[in-house]
């Protein structure tokens, strides 16, 4: 209920908007995305930055754009030899406005559910659950069949692990990715 709640709030921020077309370049598209995820905690306790890629497929909806993919996210444990991950698998509505013929800012809301791994002293601990992420940034339309963009992402999810116990996963990713009309 509270991401119900808080995507309504997201949406209705940008009703004005809702009057600017989007600058898509076909009505399906299949998007390929890579970046880095910094800021990541789990429960509070902070990890290095790591590698983030993902794919997508997406297509307008009346005002909006929806987009549905999964990401790999990574990170390190600082000082011990231990690595996380996740498959974080999303769906997401985006608001695009146009600010030119070529270029569009954009920003949306989503539902994620997150399969995270840590590995740490010959343990390998699991955690899944669901969250809900907001994401910002910019397009360029590069070709009448591919848009490049640059984004920002923000995750929060609440994951539950039989190992222990429940954990809170807060993490941004930066992505830059490349668009292309099926």
């Amino acid at each position: 209920m509270q991401f119900v709640m808080k995507s309504a709030l997201a949406l209705g921020m940008f009703s004005p908007l809702m009057m600017v077309p989007a600058a898509e370049a076909a009505p399906f598209y299949a998007k390929l995305s890579v970046g880095q995820t910094t800021q990541t905690e789990v429960s509070g306790f902070a990890l290095d930055d790591g590698i983030a890629y993902g794919v997508s497929v997406g297509m307008p909806v009346g005002p909006l754009r929806v987009e549905a993919g999964v990401s790999r996210l990574s990170a390190d444990v600082p000082l011990i030899n231990a690595e996380a991950h996740a498959l974080d698998y999303h769906a997401s509505a985006f608001m695009d406005v146009s600010i030119g013929e070529r270029a569009s800012v954009f920003a949306g809301v989503g539902a994620d559910y997150v399969d995270a791994q840590a590995s740490f002293f010959g343990n390998e601990i699991d955690a899944s659950g669901t969250g809900w992420h907001w994401a910002v940034g910019g397009a360029y339309r590069i070709s009448e069949r591919m848009i490049g963009e640059v984004q920002f992402r923000q995750i929060q999810a609440d994951l539950s692990s039989d190992q222990i116990g429940a954990l809170d996963l807060d993490a941004s990713e930066v992505s830059i990715g490349f668009r292309l009309a099926l």
